[in-house]
């Protein structure tokens, strides 16, 4: 059992990094392609290649981001049938999107370094990777489509330096070879960089956010995703596990339970405005998201695992 107040004081943080983006982007002119691309080109490449690199590979964890990944996609296609019966615009795209993915980088990571050991963050980056990859490959194709051809969309794709990182960091990983550790450390260092500038993002995109840009039917059905189906799936499979196989230990189901009920991702804003794909209202539908989780997390993360662990 995790204690719900200080769960909340680690989330509330997190959205504070939020409200000093907003603040900022109010005082200042913030130019979100530069932050987009900054966090697309890298600070994300370098934080997934380092999290490879130093991974411990076993067969348990390597089953968990093809969980997520195949979660995701599951995910991103129903919710692109859902999105085509609901806009007529590339707010289908943005949609199919959003409800396919989860803030495990800028927010699942920090709460999962507050909470737990050194295997369950390993578990985190584990899930962050699945999530990461779907994000920058089936979930990008799916958002570009929104307004590029396929010869277009999957060129976008190929620049798309993530995949580059993360065969490297595997490659280094796989062959036992390793960079200095006075390079390694350093690279440590972009981490904060990436999950303040993630958030800040968030704050950055709503200072130009008009009454025009809010569409409740994205903000109800992405919540709704968020907040009840993913659990809802993730929770079915641990009761399927503890039936059938008993292959997840206690850590794993914490893991699985906290990647289930983090946030909107906030790449779906870095994603939107490199696409130009209804950057607006993807920072609503995230900033929603967001607060909701200030309460959501601590509150899922305080009383499921304590059922699901001890059935």
């Amino acid at each position: 059992m995790v204690d719900f107040l200080f769960l909340l004081e680690k989330v509330s943080f997190l959205f504070f990094l939020v409200l000093l983006g907003f603040v900022i982007g109010r005082c200042f002119t913030i130019e979100l392609k530069t932050i987009s691309t900054l966090l697309l080109y890298v600070l994300s490449p370098i934080v997934i290649f380092s999290g490879t690199a130093k991974a411990e590979l076993t067969p348990a964890y390597l089953a968990v981001p093809i969980i997520f990944f195949v979660i995701c996609v599951i995910f991103g296609l129903v919710g692109l049938r859902v999105g085509q019966r609901c806009w007529k615009d590339n707010t289908q795209h943005l949609f199919a999107l959003s409800c396919s993915t989860a803030n495990t980088g800028y927010f699942g990571l920090p709460v999962a370094m507050a909470i737990l050991d050194d295997n369950g963050v390993a578990l985190v980056i584990f899930s962050m990777l699945g999530i990461t990859f779907y994000e920058y490959t089936i979930g990008f194709y799916i958002t570009a489509r929104g307004r590029f051809s396929v010869k277009k969309s999957l060129m976008k794709l190929a620049k798309i330096p993530f995949i580059y990182a993360f065969s490297a960091g595997l490659m280094l990983n796989l062959t036992h070879s390793q960079l200095p550790d006075s390079i390694m450390s350093q690279l440590a260092v972009f981490k904060g960089a990436y999950t303040v500038l993630g958030m800040m993002l968030i704050g950055f995109s709503l200072a130009n956010v008009g009454r025009q840009h809010i569409d409740w039917r994205l903000i109800l059905l992405t919540t709704f995703s968020k907040y009840i189906c993913w659990p809802l799936l993730i929770v079915a499979l641990i009761f399927a596990d503890q039936q059938y196989a008993q292959w997840l230990d206690q850590q794993m189901i914490f893991v699985m339970l906290l990647v289930a009920v983090v946030p909107l991702a906030a790449n779906t804003i870095a994603l939107a405005v490199e696409l130009n794909v209804q950057p607006q209202k993807a920072s609503v539908a995230v900033l929603t998201s967001t607060a909701l989780g200030i309460i959501m997390i601590p509150l899922y993360l305080a009383i499921l695992p304590g059922y699901l662990v001890s059935s």
